[in-house]
């Protein structure tokens, strides 16, 4: 469930500082994530709310940079997002 009201504020959730954390609540989502002292990993299966979009992203991440920035991770999904649904300047479809 991506609607903050489901995964906010509590401690351990599988959506903040992961793949779903900035993508719109109505899509389907289904993933796994983990994460320890030294890596950050996430993979997703993601739909777009019309179904014309459909794809998987997997990020896993051992430097410092992956597993200490919890905005990381949620940026480079938007991005896919936004790119895959054709709402980033004007990009064509890529599926």
């Amino acid at each position: 469930d991506l609607s903050p009201v489901a995964w906010k504020n509590k401690e351990f959730n599988a959506i903040e500082g992961f793949l779903g954390e900035k993508l719109p609540q109505n899509i389907k989502f289904y993933s796994k994530m983990g994460w320890n002292s030294k890596t950050r990993n996430d993979a997703a299966i993601i739909v777009s709310p019309d179904e014309k979009s459909k794809y998987i992203l997997v990020v896993f991440g051992d430097d410092p940079s992956f597993y200490k920035d919890k905005t990381l991770f949620p940026e480079i999904s938007r991005m896919v997002y936004d790119r895959m649904t054709d709402k980033a300047n004007g990009i064509s479809k890529f599926n």
